[in-house]
């Protein structure tokens, strides 16, 4: 058959970040839609705060991405890939931590501010440096169908998110959080274990 020729085989590493993008995806959006409701409910957080909290982590994405390629270009894509990886995982489990062990006040939504500003810029950088290693592995042929499934993946995983957030009861509670950040530490885990291998 055509559809199955060269241009739809992927290699591995290729498929290692489809996969780990689909996963990055149903993780965040399994938590973040919720986000407002947990800081409003279970902190007890004035709305006009929790969107403020919760909008920062866009108005940096909007951003990350630029300062991803100037750092990549400087340290490689391959590093600042990994590290926006780990730190996106380890923001989920510090957003955690520090509503577990704080009280609600000034300093908490200034840490929770910080830790979705980080979040952001780094989700951003995870997102163009992976399109960029995407395309440089990927054959001149491979590329419209390679990025076609890589925009459906992203689609499938934001769409399945919410759907599994609400179905396993992390609605606005801290569980979310957990979840959320295994998905993005077991992502850069995988591929760093393969290249080792």
């Amino acid at each position: 058959m055509r559809f199955i020729g060269k241009k739809y085989h992927f290699s591995s590493l290729q498929w290692v970040i489809l996969i780990g993008l689909l996963l990055s995806r149903i993780g965040t959006s399994m938590m973040m839609p919720f986000f407002a409701i947990f800081l409003t409910n279970e902190l007890g957080m004035s709305y006009t705060l929790a969107g403020f909290v919760t909008g920062v982590s866009f108005v940096s994405y909007l951003i990350g991405g630029l300062l991803g390629g100037v750092f990549s270009d400087r340290s490689g894509r391959k590093m600042i890939f990994n590290f926006s990886l780990f730190s996106y995982a380890m923001s989920f489990f510090m957003f955690a931590i520090a509503v577990k062990v704080l009280p609600l006040s000034n300093f908490l939504t200034f840490i929770l501010c910080t830790i979705n500003l980080l979040a952001g810029l780094n989700r951003s950088c995870i997102d163009t440096l992976g399109q960029a290693i995407l395309a440089d592995l990927a054959m001149p042929a491979q590329k419209v169908a390679l990025f076609s499934l890589r925009y459906t993946m992203a689609n499938v995983g934001n769409g399945l998110g919410p759907l599994l957030g609400t179905v396993l009861g992390f609605n606005g509670t801290i569980n979310g959080f957990y979840i959320a950040g295994g998905f993005a530490l077991y992502i850069f885990i995988i591929p760093n274990i393969r290249r080792r291998t």
